[in-house]
This record gives C-alpha cells, sequence and structure tokens, in this order.
C-alpha cells in the first residue's frame, strides 16, 4: 500500500532543491530559444501590404430609408415569400452603388425584441475586392 504523506525533512529537502533546479532549467532554455524566435518571426513580417484607408464612397446623409422604402418587402416578400418570377442577381456589377437597407430584428417577436433598424449600405469594388459601406443612423 502507497503512503499518500507529504514528505518530511530530507526527503522535503531534495524535492524543493529538485523543483528550483527544474525552473532554473527552464528559464535558461526560455532565455535561449525565445529572443532568436522573436526576431525570426518579427523579419518575416514586414509592413502591411496596405495601410487602413477611410471609405472612399461618399456617405448620402441627404436620403435617408424609411419604412414607405420597404412596403414591397413588408406588405408582400415577408409574408408571401420570394415572388417565383423574382430575378437571381448574377452580375456583380449591378449590385455596386449606393442602396437603402433594412434590417429587421425578431421579426415574429418570438423574444420579444423586435426592432427595425434602417441605413444607407454603398458597395463598391469587384467580386474579388468589395468594399461594404455601412452607414447607421
Amino acid at each position: 500500500m502507497r503512503d499518500d504523506t507529504a514528505p518530511t525533512g530530507r526527503g522535503k529537502k531534495i524535492l524543493t532543491v529538485i523543483l528550483i533546479a527544474a525552473n532554473l532549467l527552464m528559464l535558461v532554455v526560455g532565455i535561449i530559444t525565445i529572443p532568436p524566435n522573436m526576431q525570426r518571426s518579427a523579419e518575416k513580417t514586414g509592413a502591411p501590404l496596405a495601410p487602413p484607408v477611410a471609405a472612399q464612397v461618399p456617405l448620402s446623409t441627404g436620403e435617408r430609408p424609411d419604412l414607405e422604402d420597404f412596403l414591397w418587402y413588408t406588405e408582400d416578400v415577408f409574408y408571401d415569400g420570394v415572388p417565383t418570377d423574382a430575378v437571381f442577381i448574377e452580375n456583380f456589377g449591378v449590385i455596386t452603388g449606393g442602396w437603402k437597407g433594412l434590417i429587421i430584428y425578431d421579426p415574429d417577436n418570438a423574444y420579444g425584441a423586435n426592432a427595425l433598424e434602417f441605413l444607407n449600405v454603398s458597395i463598391a469594388g469587384k467580386a474579388d475586392n468589395l468594399s461594404l459601406t455601412l452607414d447607421w443612423y
């Protein structure tokens, strides 16, 4: 049967010396290996490819969306679904430009958090390099 009591006397001193030696060994290994690795990773990462820039799209604050702009959706599509004769947009160039946006939170009020949020959306760029600007108010 094994004795689970804590070491005392000489055993405790030996255990303490072993732990201190192991900690010192780990410290030495860290001092030797960490700085060269940090230096190599600093050499690999250069300046960022492109500095962040402000949106190049002028925001239209003169014409804000309101609920009347979305009656086609809130009174028809929301309840009846997408019309069968709707055309799927496959050409990215068709969607670029300024749009009015509507976000509906908890549309069925299942959680008591129903809300509408209006925003202006501006889509610019190309399909592989998109710039999307959301202008909440």
